[in-house]
């Protein structure tokens, strides 16, 4: 078949869009139940195009290319072509010429509103010269049912008010039973036999309901009443069994339904399993927040015993430490996830340091950051606490005194794919040059060495003038610091416009 000449396909309005895709949910089970490959053609010029394709679990295909996108004239599918211009299921053998041997075709046009806008063939082998088991009959009975209802336009079924998706579309292989027009069954599968014995339902089924086997068929009963599909999930014990049920449809009446078997135990025992870790994890990240608030409030009752002022310094220092740690898992433990949202740390650490130092200074802070794993989180933690711990103690050592200019800290969070860039700027007194934070005191030798060594970032540390990045403020007096480090992309933060200058954040008075 040749490649469309130029005719553009007929792009269907959306509602008609709609009714393809609701086709392409159960695709899968049409193939299997027909044994045969499904090839799905909507009108291209004075042609047809392959839009989807399918091949059966149950039997092998005679396509081993992909023929989507693929175009062909009426004469070399002619069926396809009667079956769009008369309405009707066509049936009969075509010679493909790629094969090089005939094929059996069923050409079912799939209509919308009485419209033909699409027409699905069936495409296989020729039968075998040899009575078909009875489940073969069956599931090419079960293929004609549901081809004549697409004929009708009643498959698929029409959207609802409460409409879904299923979470993933039942195939044939994971057990099939046929139910009459009363509920009774006519026929279960090998496989589903297999699962309902295993959910204790033993004994004859045919000609019984569910319910009477001893599996509860809430699901076949709203099916039947609603005419719609259902689903429904059959607990018996350890045993779990997922039900999808599609009523059959005659001129809007229902004569019966084929409901889809899944053994689902195992699965479900994994989803509890997951639960149960998640949970546990999550108490775990609870118990460590609160064992470092504990510890957080004996430091405090320590510190409150201690005369030197360098030691009270030191207590209220380890403190905020200890609090920048709890921060991370404070978020950990409310959320299922093992990643934190980076500015709601470091607005966490500026609060807990209005509580802690009581200084008469203004932070700012601004930009976002996304989210980072907590194993990054904790040292990005630590260092914007130690970054703004350390303007607060040198930058201003006149803070308070009359005709001082307002103490201010700006914290600056930018993202660019997995390179964060993390700016702490103060109006102080600045420094004279470039400075070594290695060299420095205690809290800047922690930073220097978590940046570079852990994180395998850089730090500058210098004076405000020194346009790193520029800005209004570059010939003002003060100390800007700049961390640049590596973090995995996890995605920004939802609700948060990157770049939104978030609201102002006060420490003390001011």
């Amino acid at each position: 078949m040749p490649e469309a000449p130029g005719d553009q396909a007929r792009v269907p309005s959306d509602p008609v869009e709609d009714h393809l895709r609701r086709l392409a949910v159960v695709w899968g089970v049409l193939s299997d139940l027909s044994f045969a490959d499904l090839l799905l053609y909507v009108r291209a010029g004075k042609g047809y195009l392959v839009r989807s394709q399918v091949r059966p679990t149950t039997g092998q295909t005679i396509y081993e290319s992909d023929l989507v996108g693929v175009w062909a004239s009426a004469a070399e599918r002619p069926l396809v072509d009667r079956a769009w211009r008369t309405g009707r299921i066509e049936r009969g053998d075509l010679f493909v010429e790629e094969l090089e041997d005939w094929v059996a075709v069923q050409a079912t046009p799939v209509t919308w509103r009485g419209e033909v806008v699409a027409v699905m063939s069936s495409e296989q082998a020729p039968p075998p010269r040899r009575q078909p088991g009875e489940l073969e009959r069956v599931y090419q009975a079960i293929f004609g049912r549901l081809a004549r209802m697409i004929t009708a336009g009643s498959f698929p079924y029409p959207p609802g008010p409460e409409d879904r998706v299923p979470r993933e579309p039942p195939r044939v292989g994971d057990g099939l039973i046929l139910l009459d027009g009363d509920g009774r069954v006519e026929f279960a599968s090998p496989n589903a036999t297999s699962a309902l014995n295993r959910a204790g339902v033993e004994g004859q089924m045919r000609s019984t309901h569910l319910a009477e086997a001893g599996l509860d068929q809430l699901a076949t009963r709203l099916a039947f009443r609603t005419k719609r599909p259902t689903s429904e999930e059959v607990a018996v014990g350890p045993v779990v069994i997922d039900l999808e049920v599609l009523p059959l449809l005659v001129r809007a009446e229902v004569t019966g339904a084929v409901v889809f078997l899944r053994d689902v135990s195992e699965i479900r025992q994994l989803d509890l399993l997951l639960l149960s870790k998640d949970a546990t994890i999550r108490e775990i990240h609870h118990r460590v927040k609160n064992n470092l608030q504990t510890i957080s409030s004996l430091l405090r009752l320590q510190g409150r015993r201690i005369s030197q002022p360098e030691a009270i310094r030191a207590v209220q220092e380890s403190v905020q430490r200890i609090q920048a740690i709890s921060v991370v898992y404070e978020l950990l433990s409310r959320e299922h996830r093992d990643d934190v949202d980076l500015r709601e740390i470091v607005a966490a650490i500026v609060r807990n340091m209005d509580q802690v130092t009581g200084a008469h200074v203004k932070i700012r802070l601004a930009g976002t950051a996304g989210r980072a794993p907590s194993d990054v989180a904790t040292p990005l933690a630590i260092i914007v606490n130690e970054l703004i711990q350390n303007a607060l103690d040198h930058a201003f050592p006149n803070l308070g005194e009359e005709g001082q200019a307002q103490a201010r800290v700006w914290v600056t969070l930018d993202r660019s794919g997995a390179e964060l860039h993390m700016k702490v700027v103060d109006n102080g007194v600045g420094v004279d040059g470039s400075i070594d934070p290695s060299s420095g005191g205690l809290g800047l030798s922690i930073v220097s060495s978590l940046v570079t060594e852990e994180l395998g970032g850089t730090i500058e540390i210098g004076p405000r003038h020194q346009a790193w990045g520029g800005g209004a403020e570059a010939d003002e007096p003060g100390t800007r610091a700049v961390v640049v480090v590596e973090v995995p992309d996890l995605g920004a933060p939802s609700g948060d416009d990157p770049t939104q200058e978030l609201p102002v954040m006060h420490l003390g008075g001011g």
